[in-house]
């Protein structure tokens, strides 16, 4: 496991404390709750601070409980990815409601006074500049983790299988877009797959078993780390039901250090069911430009 992914969740509370507690410090507001409002009469002013009070603690609420949720979501799908998919998001999701509560509580001010407008360029530039923040997090996350790995020695180290005419169905697909891989490597320890703003290290502790996936048929239910959907491994984990898929260009040197590894791993009375010479159901599939060596790459 990576940990908590805590710089996601520091800016996605910040985001929250934002929303909740920006109109209750500035200056105006403090001025609208007091009545003191020069472009409406008295009868507005008050009818506008009460609603505008009522108006905040439900908007508090829904964040809150929006939290909440998200919290209990997240921690009860624990990943080896180091920013799991839920936090990825996390961030843009809390940020719209800020921008919601904002919209809505400088709504009657005058255009010199409001803290947002309401254009849709000024909601997509909001809500990209939230995400991005939040994928570079999530790359400052990924070097950090990769620290712990700079020591090794790694035996396999394999580039992802890229297949163009796939681009369309991973389109349709959000999650394998986010975990666009960029390596696969394999040691006695386990499997480290890095991409651009994350890694997933599995320990040979957790996988089960890895075995050939002549397709992805299953993309929208399983975790899919690769670039293509064709000549894939599927790694079975203990602890959780969908599979992984991955996509190295050389899936049956993967497949056999991998099954090598397993083997060592099971006692001696179970070591008989493993079976004997080698298995690869898969041609090498060509790439230009690269030798025809099974061991390219390592």
């Amino acid at each position: 496991m990576q940990g908590f992914p805590w710089q996601v969740e520091c800016f996605t509370v910040l985001l929250i404390l934002i929303g909740i507690f920006l109109p209750l410090i500035l200056p105006v507001h403090r001025q609208v709750v007091a009545g003191s409002m020069p472009w409406a009469d008295s009868a507005s002013q008050i009818t506008f601070a009460v609603f505008d009070q009522g108006y905040g603690y439900l908007w508090a609420l829904v964040l809150v409980g929006a939290y909440f949720l998200h919290w209990v979501t997240a921690y009860i799908s624990p990943d080896f990815v180091s920013t799991p998919f839920a936090y990825m998001f996390s961030p843009t999701i809390f940020g719209a409601l800020t921008y919601g509560r904002l919209l809505m509580w400088s709504r009657n001010f005058p255009s010199e006074l409001k803290v947002v407008r309401g254009s849709i360029a000024e909601a997509v530039i909001w809500l990209v500049a939230i995400h991005l923040v939040t994928l570079l997090l999530a790359r400052l996350r990924m070097h950090l983790h990769l620290r712990k790995f700079r020591d090794v020695e790694w035996d396999v180290d394999l580039k992802p299988r890229r297949e163009w005419r796939a681009v369309i169905q991973l389109l349709l697909k959000v999650h394998p877009l986010y975990f666009w891989p960029m390596r696969y490597m394999a040691c006695g320890e386990g499997i480290l797959i890095r991409g651009v703003s994350y890694i997933m290290p599995v320990p040979f502790a957790a996988i089960e078993s890895v075995s050939m996936a002549p397709r992805a048929t299953t993309i929208t239910t399983s975790f899919f780390l690769a670039t293509s959907v064709t000549s894939l491994l599927r790694i079975q984990l203990y602890d959780r039901l969908d599979a992984v898929f991955i996509g190295p260009r050389h899936p049956n040197l993967m497949q056999q250090y991998c099954a090598q590894i397993l083997a060592g791993r099971l006692p001696i009375s179970e070591r008989h069911l493993i079976p004997e010479g080698p298995s690869t159901p898969y041609g090498e599939p060509v790439q230009d430009g690269e030798e025809y060596n099974p061991y390219y790459n390592i």
